[in-house]
């Protein structure tokens, strides 16, 4: 079973989201991968598929070579995403996957929260840190 994982993105501002970075740690693949993304608005706290802000599937195909300095980025600044509250990035790594694809952590947030769940299941929070997973804005002025 193949785990997706969220990290909330605190905000109080307009901004547009132009590009999601992950950090990679193990990448022993045969061939390519592809890394599946989406950005949410919560409900109760948490992810909420039903408050996607993306109107398509976004999804990033690597390679050993595309991993510079541990990270892999996805230009999504053509998507025109905007929002004006917090919102979660979520990640996956896409089920024909064939090999051990390993996410890097911040070792700086051990206070975060980490939201998991089995694909399409119930989300899960722990608070043992989080993958480092991040985001490039614009912010509106």
């Amino acid at each position: 079973m193949f785990n997706e994982y969220a990290i909330k993105v605190e905000n109080k501002k307009h901004l547009k989201v132009k590009t999601i970075n992950v950090n990679i740690v193990t990448f022993e693949v045969k061939g390519s991968a592809t890394l599946i993304f989406d950005i949410q608005n919560a409900s109760n706290g948490f992810p909420d598929d039903k408050k996607s802000l993306t109107n398509e599937t976004l999804k990033l195909t690597i390679n050993k070579n595309d991993i510079k300095n541990n990270k892999v980025s996805l230009d999504i600044s053509d998507k025109n995403i905007w929002t004006n509250e917090d919102f979660f990035v979520l990640v996956r790594v896409e089920e024909s996957l064939n090999g051990k694809l390993y996410f890097g952590g911040n070792i700086f947030a051990f206070s975060k929260n980490t939201y998991y769940r089995n694909y399409f299941g119930e989300w899960k929070k722990y608070s043992t840190g989080e993958p480092s997973i991040n985001v490039d804005v614009q912010i509106e002025k």
